[in-house]
Protein backbone atom coordinates (compact mmCIF):
# COMPACT_ATOMS: atom_id res chain seq x y z
CA UNK A 1 0.00 0.00 0.00
CA UNK A 2 2.74 2.19 0.45
CA UNK A 3 4.97 1.84 -2.41
CA UNK A 4 1.51 2.29 -4.35
CA UNK A 5 0.55 5.65 -2.39
CA UNK A 6 3.90 6.87 -3.60
CA UNK A 7 3.64 5.82 -7.03
CA UNK A 8 0.39 7.99 -7.41
CA UNK A 9 2.12 10.99 -5.52
CA UNK A 10 5.15 10.64 -7.81
CA UNK A 11 2.84 10.62 -10.74
CA UNK A 12 0.01 13.52 -9.84
CA UNK A 13 1.34 17.38 -10.60
CA UNK A 14 1.56 19.84 -7.01
CA UNK A 15 -1.20 21.49 -8.44
CA UNK A 16 -3.54 18.03 -8.15
CA UNK A 17 -2.02 17.27 -4.63
CA UNK A 18 -3.30 20.85 -2.94
CA UNK A 19 -6.99 20.46 -4.76
CA UNK A 20 -6.87 16.83 -3.32
CA UNK A 21 -5.88 17.58 0.09
CA UNK A 22 -8.22 20.74 -0.62
CA UNK A 23 -10.77 17.74 -0.75
CA UNK A 24 -9.55 15.69 1.99
CA UNK A 25 -10.12 18.85 4.39
CA UNK A 26 -13.54 19.62 3.27
CA UNK A 27 -14.82 15.51 3.44
CA UNK A 28 -12.94 15.11 6.83
CA UNK A 29 -13.15 18.51 9.12
CA UNK A 30 -16.62 17.91 10.05
CA UNK A 31 -15.75 14.83 11.33
CA UNK A 32 -12.84 15.80 12.93
CA UNK A 33 -15.01 18.91 14.21
CA UNK A 34 -17.66 16.50 16.05
CA UNK A 35 -16.85 15.63 19.44
CA UNK A 36 -17.48 11.77 20.39
CA UNK A 37 -21.05 10.77 20.73
CA UNK A 38 -22.14 10.38 24.66
CA UNK A 39 -21.17 7.78 26.61
CA UNK A 40 -24.06 5.29 27.90
CA UNK A 41 -24.62 3.44 30.65
CA UNK A 42 -27.95 1.03 31.74
CA UNK A 43 -27.97 -0.63 35.05
CA UNK A 44 -31.46 -2.76 35.58
CA UNK A 45 -32.91 -2.17 39.46
CA UNK A 46 -33.45 -5.29 42.00
CA UNK A 47 -29.70 -6.18 40.92
CA UNK A 48 -30.66 -7.43 37.34
CA UNK A 49 -33.49 -9.55 38.67
CA UNK A 50 -37.13 -9.88 37.69
CA UNK A 51 -39.67 -12.40 37.23
CA UNK A 52 -40.89 -13.02 33.72
CA UNK A 53 -43.08 -10.85 31.84
CA UNK A 54 -43.18 -8.12 34.36
CA UNK A 55 -42.28 -4.24 34.52
CA UNK A 56 -39.06 -3.73 35.82
CA UNK A 57 -36.22 -0.40 35.84
CA UNK A 58 -33.59 0.64 33.66
CA UNK A 59 -31.49 3.45 35.18
CA UNK A 60 -29.54 5.11 32.06
CA UNK A 61 -27.03 7.27 32.19
CA UNK A 62 -25.35 9.39 29.61
CA UNK A 63 -21.95 11.35 29.27
CA UNK A 64 -21.64 13.72 26.69
CA UNK A 65 -18.79 16.17 25.94
CA UNK A 66 -20.77 19.02 24.74
CA UNK A 67 -24.17 20.49 25.36
CA UNK A 68 -26.56 18.84 23.12
CA UNK A 69 -30.21 17.20 22.66
CA UNK A 70 -30.01 13.24 22.35
CA UNK A 71 -32.42 10.46 21.43
CA UNK A 72 -32.49 7.87 23.33
CA UNK A 73 -33.86 4.59 21.93
CA UNK A 74 -34.64 1.43 24.42
CA UNK A 75 -35.64 -1.35 22.29
CA UNK A 76 -36.64 -5.30 23.29
CA UNK A 77 -38.18 -7.91 21.45
CA UNK A 78 -41.54 -6.64 22.53
CA UNK A 79 -41.67 -3.03 21.75
CA UNK A 80 -39.81 -0.03 21.87
CA UNK A 81 -39.65 3.23 24.21
CA UNK A 82 -38.18 6.70 22.35
CA UNK A 83 -36.97 10.15 24.58
CA UNK A 84 -35.29 12.95 24.15
CA UNK A 85 -32.54 14.04 26.20
CA UNK A 86 -30.91 17.40 26.86
CA UNK A 87 -27.72 17.02 28.23
CA UNK A 88 -24.82 19.26 29.67
CA UNK A 89 -21.06 19.32 29.01
CA UNK A 90 -19.03 16.51 31.72
CA UNK A 91 -23.00 15.93 33.34
CA UNK A 92 -24.22 12.66 33.83
CA UNK A 93 -28.09 12.54 32.63
CA UNK A 94 -30.25 9.96 34.04
CA UNK A 95 -33.22 8.62 33.38
CA UNK A 96 -35.23 5.95 35.28
CA UNK A 97 -37.40 3.90 32.72
CA UNK A 98 -39.88 1.45 33.56
CA UNK A 99 -39.01 -1.51 30.90
CA UNK A 100 -40.82 -5.55 30.60
CA UNK A 101 -38.33 -7.05 32.10
CA UNK A 102 -36.60 -9.30 29.04
CA UNK A 103 -33.54 -11.08 28.91
CA UNK A 104 -32.16 -8.86 25.96
CA UNK A 105 -32.72 -5.30 26.08
CA UNK A 106 -30.41 -2.73 23.86
CA UNK A 107 -29.71 0.91 24.77
CA UNK A 108 -28.79 3.37 21.86
CA UNK A 109 -28.58 6.73 21.55
CA UNK A 110 -28.24 8.79 18.41
CA UNK A 111 -26.95 12.25 17.63
CA UNK A 112 -28.59 14.32 14.43
CA UNK A 113 -29.73 11.12 13.22
CA UNK A 114 -26.47 9.43 13.63
CA UNK A 115 -25.80 6.16 15.36
CA UNK A 116 -23.83 6.48 18.40
CA UNK A 117 -23.37 4.53 21.49
CA UNK A 118 -25.18 1.71 22.16
CA UNK A 119 -25.15 -1.11 24.98
CA UNK A 120 -26.97 -3.82 26.36
CA UNK A 121 -29.04 -4.59 29.33
CA UNK A 122 -29.93 -8.24 30.61
CA UNK A 123 -32.52 -9.02 33.48
CA UNK A 124 -31.74 -12.66 35.61
CA UNK A 125 -35.50 -13.89 35.33
CA UNK A 126 -36.56 -16.46 37.98
CA UNK A 127 -39.38 -18.55 38.08
CA UNK A 128 -39.13 -18.79 42.15
CA UNK A 129 -41.25 -15.50 43.55
CA UNK A 130 -38.84 -13.22 44.33
CA UNK A 131 -37.72 -11.87 47.72
CA UNK A 132 -35.70 -8.57 47.70
CA UNK A 133 -33.29 -8.57 50.83
CA UNK A 134 -32.28 -5.25 51.52
CA UNK A 135 -31.07 -5.91 55.35
CA UNK A 136 -27.72 -6.50 57.08
CA UNK A 137 -26.11 -9.90 56.64
CA UNK A 138 -27.35 -12.50 53.72
CA UNK A 139 -30.82 -13.98 53.11
CA UNK A 140 -32.29 -16.80 55.04
CA UNK A 141 -31.92 -19.92 52.84
CA UNK A 142 -35.03 -20.90 52.92
CA UNK A 143 -37.60 -18.26 53.14
CA UNK A 144 -40.91 -19.54 52.20
CA UNK A 145 -40.55 -21.13 48.99
CA UNK A 146 -38.62 -17.49 47.65
CA UNK A 147 -35.62 -16.75 45.64
CA UNK A 148 -33.88 -14.36 47.66
CA UNK A 149 -31.54 -11.86 46.19
CA UNK A 150 -29.58 -9.33 48.54
CA UNK A 151 -30.07 -5.80 47.23
CA UNK A 152 -28.15 -2.61 48.11
CA UNK A 153 -30.10 0.94 48.64
CA UNK A 154 -28.72 2.16 45.36
CA UNK A 155 -30.30 -0.47 43.72
CA UNK A 156 -34.03 0.28 44.74
CA UNK A 157 -36.13 1.52 42.02
CA UNK A 158 -37.61 5.37 41.58
CA UNK A 159 -40.63 3.92 39.61
CA UNK A 160 -43.43 2.09 41.66
CA UNK A 161 -44.24 0.08 39.06
CA UNK A 162 -40.97 -1.66 39.26
CA UNK A 163 -42.22 -2.89 42.35
CA UNK A 164 -43.85 -5.84 40.35
CA UNK A 165 -40.53 -7.19 39.55
CA UNK A 166 -40.70 -8.76 42.99
CA UNK A 167 -43.11 -10.49 45.39
CA UNK A 168 -42.31 -9.73 48.59
CA UNK A 169 -39.82 -6.74 50.07
CA UNK A 170 -37.28 -7.32 53.61
CA UNK A 171 -35.46 -3.98 54.36
CA UNK A 172 -34.09 -2.25 57.26
CA UNK A 173 -35.25 0.85 58.83
CA UNK A 174 -31.38 2.59 58.67
CA UNK A 175 -31.79 2.01 54.70
CA UNK A 176 -34.73 4.56 54.63
CA UNK A 177 -32.55 7.73 55.53
CA UNK A 178 -30.19 6.79 52.85
CA UNK A 179 -32.80 6.83 49.87
CA UNK A 180 -33.82 9.79 47.31
CA UNK A 181 -37.27 10.74 47.30
CA UNK A 182 -37.77 9.24 44.60
CA UNK A 183 -37.24 6.29 46.18
CA UNK A 184 -38.97 6.79 48.75
CA UNK A 185 -42.20 7.73 47.41
CA UNK A 186 -41.51 3.83 45.15
CA UNK A 187 -41.53 2.20 48.51
CA UNK A 188 -44.50 4.47 49.66
CA UNK A 189 -46.32 3.58 46.42
CA UNK A 190 -45.32 -0.43 47.23
CA UNK A 191 -46.45 -0.24 50.47
CA UNK A 192 -50.15 1.51 49.63
CA UNK A 193 -50.74 -1.12 46.52
CA UNK A 194 -50.71 -4.15 49.69
CA UNK A 195 -46.94 -5.19 48.28
CA UNK A 196 -45.57 -7.92 51.30
CA UNK A 197 -43.50 -5.65 53.16
CA UNK A 198 -41.61 -6.77 56.13
CA UNK A 199 -39.92 -3.79 58.03
CA UNK A 200 -36.99 -5.06 60.02
CA UNK A 201 -36.41 -1.93 63.21
CA UNK A 202 -35.59 -2.12 66.81
CA UNK A 203 -37.46 0.87 67.60
CA UNK A 204 -41.24 0.94 66.18
CA UNK A 205 -42.26 4.24 68.06
CA UNK A 206 -40.96 5.99 64.93
CA UNK A 207 -42.81 4.31 61.95
CA UNK A 208 -45.46 6.45 61.65
CA UNK A 209 -44.93 7.45 58.29
CA UNK A 210 -44.47 4.15 57.06
CA UNK A 211 -48.15 2.55 58.42
CA UNK A 212 -49.88 5.89 57.17
CA UNK A 213 -48.96 4.72 53.98
CA UNK A 214 -49.70 0.53 54.17
CA UNK A 215 -52.61 0.05 52.61
CA UNK A 216 -55.24 -3.07 52.59
CA UNK A 217 -55.37 -2.23 56.92
CA UNK A 218 -51.69 -3.39 56.94
CA UNK A 219 -52.47 -7.10 56.23
CA UNK A 220 -49.90 -7.05 54.11
CA UNK A 221 -47.28 -5.23 56.09
CA UNK A 222 -45.15 -6.56 59.22
CA UNK A 223 -42.75 -5.41 61.21
CA UNK A 224 -40.11 -7.29 63.51
CA UNK A 225 -37.17 -6.27 65.50
CA UNK A 226 -34.11 -8.32 63.83
CA UNK A 227 -33.63 -9.98 60.20
CA UNK A 228 -34.11 -13.23 61.93
CA UNK A 229 -37.67 -13.02 62.15
CA UNK A 230 -38.41 -11.75 58.60
CA UNK A 231 -38.40 -15.14 57.32
CA UNK A 232 -40.98 -16.09 59.77
CA UNK A 233 -43.42 -13.40 58.95
CA UNK A 234 -43.30 -13.73 55.63
CA UNK A 235 -45.26 -16.80 55.55
CA UNK A 236 -48.04 -14.85 57.84
CA UNK A 237 -48.02 -12.33 55.35
CA UNK A 238 -48.81 -14.24 52.48
CA UNK A 239 -51.28 -16.08 53.73
CA UNK A 240 -53.56 -12.71 54.63
CA UNK A 241 -56.06 -12.83 51.61
CA UNK A 242 -56.98 -8.78 50.75
CA UNK A 243 -60.04 -7.08 48.51
CA UNK A 244 -57.62 -5.49 45.41
CA UNK A 245 -59.10 -3.56 42.94
CA UNK A 246 -60.57 -6.05 39.67
CA UNK A 247 -58.69 -6.83 36.72
CA UNK A 248 -58.95 -4.66 33.67
CA UNK A 249 -59.96 -7.68 31.87
CA UNK A 250 -63.30 -7.45 34.37
CA UNK A 251 -63.53 -3.86 33.60
CA UNK A 252 -63.82 -4.53 30.43
CA UNK A 253 -66.08 -7.25 30.29
CA UNK A 254 -68.52 -5.03 32.67
CA UNK A 255 -68.49 -1.52 30.63
CA UNK A 256 -69.11 -2.07 27.27
CA UNK A 257 -67.37 0.03 24.59
CA UNK A 258 -68.54 3.03 22.89
CA UNK A 259 -69.59 2.40 19.34
CA UNK A 260 -69.76 6.00 18.33
CA UNK A 261 -66.75 5.59 15.63
CA UNK A 262 -68.27 2.32 14.18
CA UNK A 263 -71.32 3.82 14.05
CA UNK A 264 -69.97 6.89 12.18
CA UNK A 265 -68.14 4.72 9.89
CA UNK A 266 -71.37 2.69 8.85
CA UNK A 267 -73.43 5.51 8.05
CA UNK A 268 -70.78 6.72 6.16
CA UNK A 269 -70.47 3.82 3.98
CA UNK A 270 -74.37 3.06 4.03
CA UNK A 271 -74.77 6.88 2.51
CA UNK A 272 -72.05 6.06 -0.23
CA UNK A 273 -73.88 2.45 -1.15
CA UNK A 274 -77.16 4.71 -1.30
CA UNK A 275 -75.61 7.17 -3.40
CA UNK A 276 -74.31 4.72 -6.14
CA UNK A 277 -77.78 2.78 -6.23
CA UNK A 278 -79.43 6.54 -6.68
CA UNK A 279 -76.71 7.35 -9.25
CA UNK A 280 -77.44 3.85 -11.00
CA UNK A 281 -81.01 4.41 -11.01
CA UNK A 282 -81.32 8.19 -12.45
CA UNK A 283 -78.40 7.87 -14.83
CA UNK A 284 -77.11 6.05 -18.00
CA UNK A 285 -74.12 7.39 -18.03
CA UNK A 286 -71.11 5.17 -18.09
CA UNK A 287 -68.30 7.67 -17.01
CA UNK A 288 -71.19 9.00 -14.56
CA UNK A 289 -71.32 4.69 -13.19
CA UNK A 290 -67.65 4.35 -12.80
CA UNK A 291 -66.46 8.24 -11.81
CA UNK A 292 -68.90 8.35 -9.00
CA UNK A 293 -68.23 4.91 -7.18
CA UNK A 294 -65.17 5.47 -7.71
CA UNK A 295 -65.13 9.65 -5.82
CA UNK A 296 -67.28 7.77 -3.19
CA UNK A 297 -64.63 5.60 -2.05
CA UNK A 298 -61.88 7.24 -2.30
CA UNK A 299 -63.60 10.06 -0.14
CA UNK A 300 -64.64 7.72 2.66
CA UNK A 301 -61.11 6.27 2.50
CA UNK A 302 -59.70 9.70 3.38
CA UNK A 303 -62.26 10.25 5.75
CA UNK A 304 -61.14 7.43 8.09
CA UNK A 305 -57.87 7.99 7.32
CA UNK A 306 -58.08 11.62 8.49
CA UNK A 307 -60.26 11.11 11.61
CA UNK A 308 -58.90 11.59 14.99
CA UNK A 309 -58.72 8.78 17.57
CA UNK A 310 -60.58 9.03 20.72
CA UNK A 311 -60.10 7.27 23.13
CA UNK A 312 -62.20 6.24 26.20
CA UNK A 313 -60.88 6.23 30.03
CA UNK A 314 -62.74 3.95 32.73
CA UNK A 315 -60.96 4.24 36.15
CA UNK A 316 -62.30 1.63 38.91
CA UNK A 317 -61.72 2.38 42.62
CA UNK A 318 -61.88 0.00 45.78
CA UNK A 319 -61.21 0.74 49.54
CA UNK A 320 -62.81 -0.74 52.98
CA UNK A 321 -64.32 1.37 55.69
CA UNK A 322 -62.01 3.50 57.38
CA UNK A 323 -58.78 2.77 54.99
CA UNK A 324 -56.88 6.17 54.01
CA UNK A 325 -55.87 4.43 50.61
CA UNK A 326 -58.13 3.67 47.71
CA UNK A 327 -56.76 1.47 44.95
CA UNK A 328 -57.90 2.00 41.53
CA UNK A 329 -57.62 -0.24 38.26
CA UNK A 330 -57.62 2.61 34.87
CA UNK A 331 -58.64 1.28 31.25
CA UNK A 332 -58.34 3.48 28.49
CA UNK A 333 -59.66 1.93 25.03
CA UNK A 334 -59.10 3.29 21.77
CA UNK A 335 -61.06 2.63 18.66
CA UNK A 336 -58.83 2.35 15.62
CA UNK A 337 -60.48 3.45 12.44
CA UNK A 338 -57.77 3.22 10.18
CA UNK A 339 -54.99 1.49 9.24
CA UNK A 340 -51.04 2.65 9.91
CA UNK A 341 -49.49 3.78 13.42
CA UNK A 342 -51.88 5.42 15.76
CA UNK A 343 -50.65 7.21 18.58
CA UNK A 344 -52.53 7.37 21.84
CA UNK A 345 -51.75 9.77 24.05
CA UNK A 346 -51.22 8.65 28.28
CA UNK A 347 -52.89 10.74 31.22
CA UNK A 348 -50.45 12.24 32.83
CA UNK A 349 -52.45 11.73 36.62
CA UNK A 350 -52.60 8.17 36.14
CA UNK A 351 -50.00 5.78 37.40
CA UNK A 352 -48.38 2.29 36.08
CA UNK A 353 -49.30 2.88 32.64
CA UNK A 354 -48.73 -0.42 30.78
CA UNK A 355 -50.16 -2.56 28.06
CA UNK A 356 -52.98 -4.94 27.99
CA UNK A 357 -55.46 -6.57 25.59
CA UNK A 358 -54.29 -8.44 22.60
CA UNK A 359 -53.23 -5.30 20.44
CA UNK A 360 -49.60 -4.39 22.30
CA UNK A 361 -48.16 -0.70 21.94
CA UNK A 362 -45.25 -0.59 19.46
CA UNK A 363 -43.70 2.12 21.16
CA UNK A 364 -44.02 4.33 24.09
CA UNK A 365 -42.55 7.79 24.24
CA UNK A 366 -40.85 8.62 27.23
CA UNK A 367 -40.80 12.74 28.35
CA UNK A 368 -37.67 13.11 30.50
CA UNK A 369 -38.82 15.98 32.35
CA UNK A 370 -42.34 14.73 33.60
CA UNK A 371 -40.28 11.49 34.23
CA UNK A 372 -43.77 9.54 32.59
CA UNK A 373 -45.45 8.21 29.47
CA UNK A 374 -46.38 10.51 27.20
CA UNK A 375 -47.93 8.21 24.76
CA UNK A 376 -48.31 4.77 23.17
CA UNK A 377 -48.42 4.20 19.11
CA UNK A 378 -50.11 1.21 17.80
CA UNK A 379 -49.84 -0.81 14.73
CA UNK A 380 -53.15 0.04 13.57
CA UNK A 381 -55.95 -1.80 11.76
CA UNK A 382 -59.00 -1.16 10.42
CA UNK A 383 -61.79 -1.50 14.04
CA UNK A 384 -59.50 -2.50 15.98
CA UNK A 385 -59.09 -1.96 19.65
CA UNK A 386 -56.10 -0.41 21.07
CA UNK A 387 -56.08 -0.78 24.91
CA UNK A 388 -53.77 1.01 27.91
CA UNK A 389 -53.89 -0.27 31.69
CA UNK A 390 -53.27 1.73 34.87
CA UNK A 391 -53.31 1.26 38.30
CA UNK A 392 -52.47 3.68 41.63
CA UNK A 393 -53.70 4.51 44.57
CA UNK A 394 -55.42 7.99 45.97
CA UNK A 395 -56.06 8.90 49.36
CA UNK A 396 -59.98 8.92 50.61
CA UNK A 397 -61.33 10.05 53.71
CA UNK A 398 -64.94 7.91 53.85
CA UNK A 399 -66.28 5.37 56.42
CA UNK A 400 -69.61 3.58 56.50
CA UNK A 401 -71.26 1.20 59.28
CA UNK A 402 -74.45 -0.58 58.00
CA UNK A 403 -76.82 -2.55 60.86
CA UNK A 404 -79.36 -4.71 59.83
CA UNK A 405 -82.06 -3.22 62.17
CA UNK A 406 -85.00 -6.18 60.88
CA UNK A 407 -85.45 -8.69 58.62
CA UNK A 408 -86.80 -5.40 55.93
CA UNK A 409 -84.44 -2.48 57.30
CA UNK A 410 -81.06 -1.60 57.04
CA UNK A 411 -79.00 1.28 58.19
CA UNK A 412 -76.28 3.18 57.07
CA UNK A 413 -74.57 5.81 58.52
CA UNK A 414 -71.62 8.38 57.72
CA UNK A 415 -69.22 7.20 60.20
CA UNK A 416 -66.76 9.88 58.43
CA UNK A 417 -65.34 13.42 59.37
CA UNK A 418 -66.91 14.15 55.73
CA UNK A 419 -70.38 14.60 53.84
CA UNK A 420 -71.12 12.00 51.23
CA UNK A 421 -72.47 12.81 47.72
CA UNK A 422 -75.25 11.42 46.19
CA UNK A 423 -75.09 7.59 45.52
CA UNK A 424 -76.14 3.74 45.97
CA UNK A 425 -75.98 1.37 47.74
CA UNK A 426 -75.69 -2.57 46.77
CA UNK A 427 -76.56 -5.52 48.77
CA UNK A 428 -78.58 -8.67 48.14
CA UNK A 429 -78.35 -7.84 44.54
CA UNK A 430 -80.12 -4.88 44.66
CA UNK A 431 -79.72 -1.40 44.23
CA UNK A 432 -80.83 1.07 46.71
CA UNK A 433 -80.64 5.11 46.26
CA UNK A 434 -78.38 6.89 49.22
CA UNK A 435 -78.68 10.89 49.15
CA UNK A 436 -76.44 13.18 51.03
CA UNK A 437 -75.30 12.77 54.55
CA UNK A 438 -73.77 14.74 56.05
CA UNK A 439 -70.79 13.18 58.70
CA UNK A 440 -72.26 11.56 61.67
CA UNK A 441 -76.05 10.87 59.69
CA UNK A 442 -77.92 8.12 59.08
CA UNK A 443 -80.31 6.42 56.67
CA UNK A 444 -82.84 3.74 56.83
CA UNK A 445 -83.37 1.63 53.80
CA UNK A 446 -86.57 -0.62 53.21
CA UNK A 447 -84.83 -3.65 51.82
CA UNK A 448 -87.82 -4.39 49.59
CA UNK A 449 -87.17 -1.19 47.64
CA UNK A 450 -84.44 -2.02 46.07
CA UNK A 451 -84.06 -2.23 42.02
CA UNK A 452 -81.84 -4.42 39.80
CA UNK A 453 -78.65 -3.45 38.12
CA UNK A 454 -79.19 -2.21 34.65
CA UNK A 455 -75.94 -0.77 33.67
CA UNK A 456 -72.09 -1.31 33.64
CA UNK A 457 -71.18 0.63 37.29
CA UNK A 458 -74.04 -0.96 39.01
CA UNK A 459 -73.27 -4.56 37.71
CA UNK A 460 -69.80 -4.29 38.69
CA UNK A 461 -70.73 -3.02 42.09
CA UNK A 462 -72.74 -6.33 42.49
CA UNK A 463 -70.31 -8.68 41.75
CA UNK A 464 -67.86 -6.67 43.78
CA UNK A 465 -70.11 -6.70 46.80
CA UNK A 466 -69.42 -8.92 49.61
CA UNK A 467 -72.00 -11.57 50.95
CA UNK A 468 -71.59 -10.26 53.94
CA UNK A 469 -71.76 -6.69 54.39
CA UNK A 470 -73.02 -4.25 51.99
CA UNK A 471 -70.97 -1.44 49.59
CA UNK A 472 -71.33 2.08 48.46
CA UNK A 473 -71.48 3.42 44.70
CA UNK A 474 -70.17 6.97 43.89
CA UNK A 475 -68.92 8.31 40.86
CA UNK A 476 -65.74 10.07 40.71
CA UNK A 477 -65.11 14.50 39.47
CA UNK A 478 -62.19 13.64 37.65
CA UNK A 479 -62.58 17.35 36.28
CA UNK A 480 -59.25 17.73 37.56
CA UNK A 481 -57.91 15.19 35.81
CA UNK A 482 -56.34 17.66 32.50
CA UNK A 483 -55.23 14.65 30.58
CA UNK A 484 -58.69 12.64 30.87
CA UNK A 485 -60.46 12.39 27.65
CA UNK A 486 -64.09 13.50 27.01
CA UNK A 487 -66.65 11.04 28.04
CA UNK A 488 -64.20 9.35 30.77
CA UNK A 489 -65.81 7.59 33.47
CA UNK A 490 -64.88 6.56 37.40
CA UNK A 491 -66.67 5.09 40.11
CA UNK A 492 -65.16 4.38 43.96
CA UNK A 493 -66.56 1.46 45.59
CA UNK A 494 -66.63 1.30 49.78
CA UNK A 495 -67.04 -2.06 51.48
CA UNK A 496 -69.16 -1.14 54.37
CA UNK A 497 -67.53 -1.94 57.77
CA UNK A 498 -70.26 -3.93 59.85
CA UNK A 499 -71.17 -7.10 58.93
CA UNK A 500 -74.89 -7.91 58.33
CA UNK A 501 -76.35 -11.00 59.65
CA UNK A 502 -78.37 -12.17 56.43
Amino acid sequence: LAAVALTLVARISPRRIGSLALLLVFVIAPDLGQAAPPEIEAVPAWGGWSRPGRTSELEIRLTSQRREQASLTIRSPSNAIRSTVDLAPGAVGRLAVPVSAEESIVVAVERDGRKGSATDARFSLSESPLLAWVAKGPPPATSAGFHAVAITPAQLPVTSSAYSSIDALVIERQVLASLSQAQLAALLSHLAACGPTVLVSAAPDDEALLRSAVGCGERKFALVRSPAEAGERLAGLLAQSVDLAPETSSLAAAFAPDLTEWHRVVAILAVCAAAVLILGILTSSLLAAVLMPALLAVGAVVLLQTRPVEPQLTVWAETDSGERLARYRGLQRAMIPRRGRVEVAVPEELARPHACGRLRPLEWRWDAADAGFSSASFDGRLFATALLCYAGEFPVARAAVATQVDAGRLTVVNAGASGWPPGRLAWNGRLFEVGTLEAGQGIDIDIAAGVPATRGAESMAMLRTPVDRPSLLWPLDLSQVASAPPGTQAWLLLRAAAAVPR
